[in-house]
């Protein structure tokens, strides 16, 4: 690739949400691998840049297709989005190369090289999500990560270890081994469902005939409660090395520590913007915002979701299914294949919550009072489930869990300020109020 065509390719892909970086960041861009090593015009690629930048060298996928235009220039397009991703997974099929598409069980080959069916489904997120057929889903992973992904990982150890079915079945994944081994694209199976739970009820509260929404919505509330603690019971289980659930450690409070440190400094340089004028009262969360010694205060450390919310939730005609286990997409692979409290996964729903009433109602006092109300149905229906299952959580959980209630709405509005400025007022309301004790 020509540094021309480089430069434009980074110039062009930028304004995605899901490029992690922004151009002037990037010191220098380089092709990792990339397959197939030879294309024309026409054809399908997947991409591995490596990209300096002054923290260290990152790296991103691109799926891609190569176009000669009349003055016979090269440029590339998105090729999950112009639908040409099939071309290059049924070449890597019958090709034994450095790229592969490992298989769980049989069937993924089989759809790949005969399903002509292939639909871009969720475009601008960490991923870029496709369906093959009604039977296969696909995610392309913008930043690549070694074998260990959990969001490779995960369903297969959960169904592994127990008889939980509420996540998607992994079918098999694009590995790369060169280089260095990288996870490129998991798939799974696609679950039949009326949309994840953010979606469902936020059009259901748009109906005309929703006089029974809220009553409907405390009962799939406690749906929620109960496969989120069953998904955490069954995470408990798995016996294998580095997914064992064991006593935290005072290495554990330091590297999560120190990411609440970088947390907290992107959070003051809200405050200094122009979009942060308003909020100068908050300057106080700084000293409010302490990091548990978990080491000391008790809890278990074990796999968790690392991202879960209302839209990592299906609702089915059964029970929720719980997806995408990637984490945190602003956080380091380091913390997305760490374990973690529970606790961290019950704070990103009841956040959730927050944000789903915000969306629904708008400003004022009525939204956060129903969302303390959901609040209380999760949390209460989430604690039962555990008991019931022996789970100890330690003498502190409900102030830890407000700990990490604390950390996730900072999180938000660091990703508001980065990517949605208008949604802002939303975390930064719910730490108004956690300053005030009524959250």
């Amino acid at each position: 690739m020509t540094d021309s065509l480089m430069k434009e390719t980074i110039q062009k892909f930028s304004s995605r949400r899901w490029f992690f970086l922004r151009p002037e960041d990037i010191l220098s861009a380089n092709i990792l691998t990339a397959y197939p090593e030879d294309v024309e015009d026409g054809d399908s690629l997947i991409m591995v840049l490596s990209l300096k930048t002054e923290e260290g060298e990152k790296l991103m996928d691109l799926a891609l297709t190569l176009h000669q235009d009349t003055y016979g220039d090269y440029h590339f397009t998105d090729s999950i989005e112009d639908g040409h991703f099939p071309d290059v997974l049924k070449k890597m099929i019958h090709e034994d190369g450095d790229f592969k598409i490992t298989e769980h069980g049989a069937g993924l080959k089989h759809w790949v090289e005969s399903n002509p069916d292939f639909k871009p489904m969720k475009l601008e997120q960490s991923n870029s999500s496709f369906k093959l057929g009604d039977s296969v889903i696909g995610k392309f992973f913008r930043t690549p990560s070694g074998p260990e992904n959990p969001d490779y990982q995960i369903p297969i150890l959960i169904r592994k270890y127990s008889d939980f079915t509420g996540v998607p079945e992994n079918l098999g994944a694009i590995m790369y081994n060169g280089k260095r081994d990288l996870c490129i694209c998991v798939f799974s199976t696609f679950i039949k469902n009326m949309g994840d739970y953010w979606k469902y009820l936020f059009e259901r509260s748009r109906e005309t005939d929703n006089s029974n929404f809220l009553i409907e919505a405390r009962e799939e509330a406690v749906k929620i409660g109960v496969a989120v603690a069953k998904l955490h019971i069954s995470l408990a289980s798995i016996d294998e090395k580095g997914y064992t659930r064991e006593n935290f450690t005072e290495r554990d409070y330091l590297r999560i520590k120190k990411q609440d440190n970088g947390l907290i400094q992107d959070f003051k340089r809200i405050l200094k913007s122009s979009y942060g004028v308003s909020y100068r009262d908050l300057n106080e969360i700084e000293g409010r915002f302490k990091t548990p010694e978990f080491h000391m205060v008790g809890g278990k450390k074990q796999p968790i979701h690392g991202d879960l919310h209302l839209g990592q939730i299906l609702k089915t005609e059964e029970t929720p299914v719980i997806i995408d286990f990637e984490g945190e997409p602003m956080a380091a692979m380091e913390d997305r294949v760490s374990k973690g409290s529970v606790l961290k996964d019950l704070a990103g729903l009841t956040r959730s919550w927050n944000y789903l009433w915000h969306f629904i109602l708008g400003n004022g006092d009525l939204p956060d009072k129903i969302s303390a109300e959901f609040r209380k149905i999760t949390v209460d229906t989430y604690m039962k489930e555990m008991e019931k299952a022996g789970m100890e959580m330690g003498n502190q959980w409900n102030d830890i869990l407000s700990f990490f209630e604390m950390e996730k709405a900072i999180y938000e509005a660091v990703y508001e300020w980065n990517n949605r400025p208008e949604m802002l007022w939303i975390p930064m309301q719910f730490l108004r109020n956690s300053l005030k004790g009524n959250s």
